[in-house]
């Protein structure tokens, strides 16, 4: 029973950490131009097993859409493996990728805390297991000016873990 209490009161302070955080978005991005980012995780593989996946991406520059929407956009670098009963499979690809940090939208006090939340998706070529098209989608959540937690899905893999600002 203590474990579950303890359990219970590190998720609730983990909330209230959230829900009073301040933004550490800079003119409504996360990931400005010129941002190198590394991120790398944990996770269920496609395959019955587990895996690990992660990589790099450069932001290279950013728009806007209808003139408050800032995007940036970036290219990325990934890589996963994933071990299951009897095999092991690897991946690897270069992606596009486009950014929409949440802190651009003029949100109510109590959601607030979404401003720390950065999502993507990217469109790519897999090299492994064999050359074909390819995709990812996730989103980080900054607890600092440079570090998130992060869920990424793509590449044969999908990973919870960490992104971290270079």
């Amino acid at each position: 029973m203590s474990k579950r209490f303890t359990a219970f009161v590190i998720v609730l302070a983990l909330l209230s950490f959230l829900a009073m955080g301040e933004t550490y978005a800079v003119k409504g991005m996360l990931n400005p131009p010129n941002s190198l980012i590394a991120n790398a995780g944990l996770g269920l593989g496609y395959a019955t097993g587990v895996g690990v996946g992660g990589g790099v991406e450069y932001v290279i520059g950013s728009f806007k859409i209808d003139e408050r929407l800032p995007f940036t956009y970036g290219a990325a670098g990934r890589a996963g493996l994933a071990l299951g009963v009897g095999r092991v499979d690897i991946s690897a690809g270069v992606l596009g990728t486009v950014h929409f940090a949440w802190s651009s939208l003029e949100l109510p006090e109590k959601i607030r805390w979404l401003s720390n939340l950065d999502s993507y998706i990217g469109i790519g070529i897999a090299i492994l297991p064999s050359p074909n098209l390819s995709s990812i989608g996730g989103s980080s959540y900054f607890l600092s000016k440079n570090l998130a937690i992060n869920l990424e899905g793509g590449l044969s893999a999908s990973y919870i873990g960490v992104l971290l600002k270079l």
